[in-house]
């Protein structure tokens, strides 16, 4: 062993091996502790309050920033706090040390660079024996990132709040405890829950006793009550409506979460209910009336005939027109019309007995299902009385208008077992009313059906004749009243049924009317007229009459213009008759169809003049080429005098609007020389000549003849 001297000369003995590996002991722990200090953002340090240094280890001096060989005292430690925690920092310390007692603050310093830190800062006192502290040693940790980490928690904490709070849907978290995690206050507003209850973090049994409590749940049925009672949380997907007892309906979604947590939803639907049941009950009712519509007379109907099948008894079906509707609406306008059938459908409800249903079909026809029959006699007296009830006058506005009703009975079972049965027979059963002289009643014969079958053969027989063209034209004559010249003819249509012979005008086109066979009818003879005369010598004129079907059609003149150019035929050589009536219908479209006529070149009369209500009125609207006086004023001018007056004055009002004057129906010698002597542009009628195929008026369209 090698003894070695120090420079004073005292012996110093070599270090043993025990102390170097002790002191390489402390070197390698030092190493961890630096290294620890450094991944943990945690740093060491100390104050000798006597001298006022102090020592920081190597990661306290990196969090604030300090140099190697910066000497630590207080002064710069000091100032490295922010100056919003400055004296704050100083104040807290000099408490603490004077105490001697253990202490922990939060602060923010400003490194040299300039960048601000948040730290947290940890210390005790070591006291000497007089109890005065001399020592202070502790931690600083960097805490900035878990500061801006909490602040960024925090923010997504209030957006995820106020999100919750500001939805429109409540919600509900319980975890897998049953404990009610979340609840946002949608949830309580929407199921009148107490705040203070849902903050204090209570069980979802809890919640439900309190409704229960409540009676909330008491527009619910038993089934759900009990399924409440139980728990009320699935651990399946779930969703129903419950309504509450203040009216709420709320839809309540149950969402399981796979840790065992449940997320319930509960939406206000109310407003989307009631505007369900406002949809469904305008599906089911008349818009005008509020009465069961077709549907849900039908509905009913077969309902009571399902129920008549399992427990006996029958019922009644009567299905009603009312007479004159047309007229009136016609006459005083659709708003009057609307008044007419609400007041007719209130008279109706208050005829029929509770537990009867009374129904609007459509236009102005109506049905009541009479659910209990045990009687014919009870079904005729109520029909009767309805018939009474509807004849009564009613008073719209200044003007007292009456109408009949016309009223067709089927019973079940005897005239059916089946819906559409029974209602089919009670329509046969109308149809014969109407057919008996309309206002009454009549109640289904198995004969009605045989009747029904011959029309809807005709029917068939019509259409089969329009498509094939099967019909035949004749036309008549139309001249001038001083000088007997022919100037046109009016172009009528006729069929000669291949077994029935030759059927009446007035049943074909009645037919055509009702079904819809007037279209194809209207325009099959308009081309057909035109196609003929445009191959005539002479440019005689034709008339040819607009059904109100034809004229509802919104492209009607750009129909008629496609027909004339297809046959040649000029537009000044055609002339279209109209009634009163279809331009009533609708005054503003009517005339600006009108409009579009005249302006393509063709003539417009008015036909039927004075039968109507409303002539001089629809006179002064539209500038009409010509007026047809009415057949029933010409053929009664012998017998009755007023009639001779009438015809003057219409003749005088053409002739002061410019308007030429066509009379119809002269079938005497007398009436075509009253008739001229009275200024009478043309005539028409038997004694002019009758309707007859074109050929019989071969000579008459080549040579200009005298009557």
């Amino acid at each position: 062993m090698l003894i070695s001297s120090s420079q004073s000369g005292d012996v110093v003995a070599p270090p043993t091996r025990e102390a170097a590996q002790v002191r390489t002991s402390l070197v390698e722990a030092n190493r961890l502790l630096v290294l620890a200090e450094e991944m943990a953002h945690v740093g060491h340090w100390q104050f000798d309050q006597i001298s006022g240094l102090g020592y920081f280890s190597d990661e306290a001096r990196r969090i604030f920033g300090f140099a190697e060989d910066l000497k630590i005292t207080r002064e710069p430690v000091l100032m490295a706090y922010h100056p919003e925690d400055r004296a704050r920092v100083l104040a807290l310390l000099a408490d603490h040390v004077a105490a001697g007692t253990r202490f922990e603050y939060p602060a923010k310093i400003v490194q040299p660079s300039g960048e601000v830190r948040v730290l947290l800062v940890r210390g005790r006192c070591d006291r000497n024996a007089a109890g005065t502290s001399v020592v202070t040693f502790g931690t600083v940790l960097d805490v900035t990132e878990i500061r801006r980490t909490e602040q960024r928690l925090q923010e997504t904490s209030t957006l995820l709040t106020n999100t919750l709070n500001t939805m429109d849907q409540g919600l509900l978290m319980v975890d897998a405890d049953g404990i009610v995690q979340v609840c946002n206050a949608r949830a309580i507003e929407l199921l009148e829950l107490p705040a203070a209850l849902m903050q204090s973090n209570p069980s979802f049994s809890t919640v439900v006793r309190y409704q229960q409590e409540q009676d909330d749940f008491r527009k619910s049925d038993p089934g759900f009550q009990r399924w409440v009672a139980s728990g009320g949380l699935e651990s399946r997907p779930q969703t129903y409506e419950r309504e509450r007892p203040n009216g709420t309906v709320l839809e309540i979604r149950t969402v399981p979460l796979p840790d065992g947590s449940a997320v319930r939803t509960f939406t206000d639907i109310t407003e989307r209910k009631q505007n369900e049941r406002r949809i469904a009950h305008m599906a089911r009712h008349d818009a005008l009336t509020d009465l069961p519509n077709r549907t849900l007379f039908h509905e009913c109907l077969n309902q009571r005939l399902d129920d008549m099948r399992w427990r006996g008894g029958g019922c009644a079906v009567l299905f009603l027109d009312l007479d004159r509707f047309k007229a009136v609406n016609d006459t005083l306008g659709h708003l009057a019309g609307d008044v007419l059938l609400r007041e007719m459908a209130g008279r109706l409800n208050q005829v029929v007995q509770i537990g009867d249903l009374v129904a609007r079909l459509g236009g102005d026809e109506f049905a009541v299902l009479v659910s209990e029959v045990d009687r014919v006699e009870a079904v005729s007296d109520l029909a009767a009385r309805l018939v009474a009830a509807v004849r009564v006058p009613t008073l719209i506005g200044a003007q007292s208008v009456e109408v009949g009703v016309s009223v067709g009975i089927a019973l079940s079972p005897e005239h059916g077992t089946d819906g559409e049965t029974v209602f089919r027979r009670a329509d046969l059963a109308l149809y014969q009313a109407k057919a008996d002289g309309r206002g009454t009643f009549r109640i289904f014969e198995f004969g009605f059906d045989d009747r029904a079958a011959e029309r809807l053969s005709l029917e068939s027989d019509l259409r089969h004749a329009i498509s094939s063209e099967t019909l035949a034209l004749h036309y008549q004559p139309q001249a001038r009243s001083d000088t007997g010249e022919i100037v046109g003819f009016e172009v009528l249509a006729r069929w000669t049924h291949p077994t029935r012979g030759p059927i009446a005008p007035a049943t074909f086109i009645g037919l055509a009317e009702e079904t819809g066979l007037i279209l194809p009818l209207g325009e099959l003879v308009l081309r057909a007229a035109c196609r003929e005369a445009a191959g005539w010598v002479r440019p005689l004129k034709i008339a040819v009459n607009l059904s109100p079907r034809q004229f509802s059609q919104t492209d009607l003149p750009e129909r008629i213009l496609a027909i004339l150019a297809e046959t040649g035929l000029s537009p000044a050589r055609l002339e279209l008759e109209v009634t009163e009536t279809v331009i009533i219908n609708d005054l503003s479209r009517a005339l600006a169809t009108l409009c579009r006529l005249k302006a393509m070149g063709i003539r417009i009369s008015m036909d039927d003049f004075g039968t109507g209500y409303s002539s001089l009125a629809t006179l002064q609207a539209f500038p009409f080429d010509k007026i047809k006086i009415d057949r029933s004023f010409v053929s009664s001018m012998d017998a009755n005098p007023q009639s001779k007056a009438i015809v003057r004055a219409v003749l005088g009002l053409g002739r002061s609007l410019k308007m030429g004057v066509v009379a119809e129906g002269v079938e005497t010698a007398a009436q075509l020389r009253f008739l001229s002597k009275a200024g009478c542009d043309e005539v028409q009628g038997y004694f002019i000549g009758r309707p007859q195929p074109i050929e019989n008026f071969a000579d008459l369209i080549h040579e200009i003849d005298k009557i």
